[in-house]
């Protein structure tokens, strides 16, 4: 273990790039141990550059979901961060404590150790591609609310109508009505041998009463146009200040599906493919790292620690049988 620890110190001597030895800590390499090693120093800043990258995506696609929700930029800001820096060190903490053999060949142990941090990915990875999916389709998605919100409009105005309706065919029977009325007057002072143009003072009341019921009936339909046209102004808005995040995933589904738009389909489910392929991909390489020098001079130092420890633990249980007797 001495020889390994003045490797170790050798080690922290060595001046090394701040970035590259901070991949290597996101890493969780032993950077002094690793600084000795160089041949396996390019996986680990590989490995740390993938989960860094991983958590700032993570951290953008959060903070475009928050501002879909809110406008208020600093909260979007802090949001996104929060998520990313969450994202972060869970995902660090997946992928540093993963079961590995050492061989590029995955076995079954090493596949049920990732098994949690591919759930986790899988999950991530469709809330990435959602938001981004949301942004790409967003044309379709405002046509697809359009659209709803038209029908959901006219199922209220329509009812409304329908008792306006009824109002005015009632005005239109009695005008009707008053319209046989004058018909007979007229056929009275036709049968009297009077002149046609010679209305009568009962034809004169009925007309009167025509004319004031027309215009009744045109005031009615204007005021009733009127107050049709507000209301789909304000059931418009009604509608639209109550669509969330959850309704305009809907709508996208509705758009994309395959049934509608195979197209649109391939595009949406080839986005989600990319996304969890890239979160999947540090785990992946992670069980298929070879073991190097670097990790030979783990084992090595883990294995003396520990054997150091236990030789502590039963001295120090032996001395405590001694004392008992």
């Amino acid at each position: 273990m001495g020889k390994i620890l003045e490797l170790r110190e050798k080690g922290k001597t060595l001046r090394g790039n701040i970035i590259t030895s901070l991949f290597w800590n996101i890493a969780g390499a032993d950077v002094p141990l690793l600084k000795m090693c160089p041949t396996d120093q390019s996986k680990y800043t590989a490995l740390g550059g993938a989960i860094t990258l991983c958590s700032i995506l993570v951290g953008v696609c959060s903070a475009h979901f928050v501002h879909s929700l809110s406008e208020n930029s600093l909260f979007t800001i802090l949001c996104g961060i929060l998520v990313a820096l969450m994202f972060f060190f869970i995902y660090r903490m997946a992928i540093s404590t993963m079961y590995s053999d050492g061989k590029s060949s995955v076995s079954p142990q090493e596949i049920k150790s990732a098994i949690p941090s591919v759930i986790l990915s899988i999950a991530v990875g469709v809330f990435m591609s959602t938001t981004i999916e949301m942004a790409i389709f967003e044309g379709q998605i405002e046509k697809e609310l359009g659209t709803e919100c038209k029908d959901f409009v006219a199922s209220i105005v329509d009812e409304e109508k329908q008792s306006m309706d009824a109002e005015i065919e009632a005005l239109n029977r009695n005008l009707d009505e008053l319209s046989s009325q004058m018909k007979v007057e007229e056929s009275s002072i036709i049968g009297r041998q009077r002149p046609v143009i010679a209305k009568g003072p009962r034809w004169i009341a009925i007309k009167a009463k025509q004319d004031s019921l027309i215009v009744k009936i045109s005031a009615l339909k204007e005021a009733n146009q009127m107050k049709i046209t507000k209301m789909q102004a304000e059931e418009s808005e009604r509608f639209m200040n109550n669509v969330d995040f959850a309704k305009r995933v809907e709508a996208m589904y509705n758009v994309s599906s395959w049934a509608v738009n195979p197209t649109l389909g391939f595009i949406r489910m080839f986005i989600s493919l990319i996304f969890i392929v890239i979160l999947i991909s540090p785990i992946i390489s992670k069980m298929m790292l070879e073991d190097g020098a670097y990790e030979q001079l783990v084992t090595k130092l883990s294995d003396e620690i520990k054997a150091e420890v236990d030789g502590v633990v039963s001295n120090d249980t032996n001395d405590k049988l001694i004392n008992e007797d």
